[in-house]
């Protein structure tokens, strides 16, 4: 592919972003994370994960193969942060929740997701999350949270490369009281990605 064609899919693939966001939008289920309107931007995102505008020579991962997160997009204000997601294995993740609805939806590859369940944490007991099910986002499929949910994430693509999408009801950056827990499931303090932890992706 030439300059010109790569440009050439770059506008098209900001377009199709665009037109995107636009009916996320509409949808947004704010802070009470809806689940009717969380099933219909998990459809547009499926959409958008599948129109083959994700060229990976555009996203690759590291030397090694490790993962890379690339900000595609967020509002001026912090809100509807997208990502693409990419590697054949990614660093280890501790079990996290968002404070925000996110929807996680497949491009390429397998992203295995650890739903947790949340136990405790009331009248001074320590919160405690436990495994409660796994589920693979593969291409054409994908998975919604709340902003309580606890997750956790590995790429299972073996030597082929996981690509995922991420929608964020606000950009991760932005979002600075997250909790996170141990492999063993106990409390451990907040989780934060931070603007640096993000690759701008490219640009026309």
């Amino acid at each position: 592919m030439d300059h010109q064609q790569r440009a050439g899919l770059r506008r098209r693939r900001a377009a199709r972003i665009a037109e995107t966001l636009a009916r996320v939008r509409v949808l947004d289920p704010g802070t009470a994370a809806a689940p009717a309107h969380l099933a219909a931007i998990k459809t547009e995102m499926i959409k958008l994960a599948g129109c083959g505008l994700f060229d990976l020579a555009d996203f690759p991962p590291t030397a090694d193969g490790g993962d890379v997160t690339y900000l595609l997009h967020h509002d001026p204000d912090g809100r509807f942060g997208l990502y693409l997601m990419c590697g054949r294995h990614c660093a280890p993740v501790p079990p996290h929740d968002h404070k925000t609805w996110a929807v996680i939806a497949g491009i390429r590859g397998v992203e295995t997701n650890t739903l947790y369940r949340r136990e405790g944490g009331l009248d001074g007991d320590e919160e405690t999350v436990s495994p409660r099910a796994e589920i693979a986002v593969t291409p054409g499929r994908a998975i919604a949270l709340g902003p309580c949910d606890v997750h956790t994430i590995r790429f299972d693509g073996g030597a082929q490369v996981t690509a995922t999408l991420h929608l964020y009801g606000r950009a991760l950056d932005r979002i600075t009281e997250r909790v996170k827990f141990t492999a063993g499931g106990v409390l451990d303090g907040t989780y934060r990605t931070r603007a640096e932890d993000c690759v701008l992706a490219p640009q026309i």
